[in-house]
């Protein structure tokens, strides 16, 4: 008697899965951070085109995370040149949308953080110190 063979399908992946291998600044929405730049931007080709991309690393400051995330990838010409601007700083924000254009969507930015989310940031940072 014959065995019939039979060919296992691909495994799907997500859309979000082929842009980036790792979490994007866009996974905090809503959420009190602090941030320090850890590459030079890099152009990479996307299915869109060439993009511009930079890593920082991020302290989740409102989820009582375990520690800094590094190679965090940030995308978007509102978002790169507001981190560049810090150098290799550590800063705290709260990642929000801007505003859109008409017929665009609203872009990705980083909000100023009130006294009381400073004081939080900075309990944070004493507890999980740069290494």
């Amino acid at each position: 008697m014959a065995t019939k063979i039979t060919k296992k399908a691909p495994a799907l992946r997500r859309a979000g899965e082929a842009r980036a291998q790792g979490p994007t600044l866009t996974d905090y929405a809503g959420v009190l951070v602090l941030i320090q730049q850890t590459s030079d931007v890099q152009e990479v080709s996307t299915p869109h085109g060439e993009a511009s991309v930079l890593n920082v690393r991020l302290l989740d400051c409102d989820n009582d995370a375990d520690g800094w995330v590094t190679d965090v990838s940030v995308w978007g010409k509102v978002l790169i040149p507001e981190i560049q601007s810090m150098g290799r700083d550590v800063f705290a924000a709260v990642v929000g949308k801007g505003k859109a254009s008409p017929g665009k969507s609203a872009p990705w930015v980083l909000e100023d953080p009130s006294d009381e989310q400073i004081a939080k940031a900075s309990a944070a940072l004493e507890a999980n110190p740069l290494s």
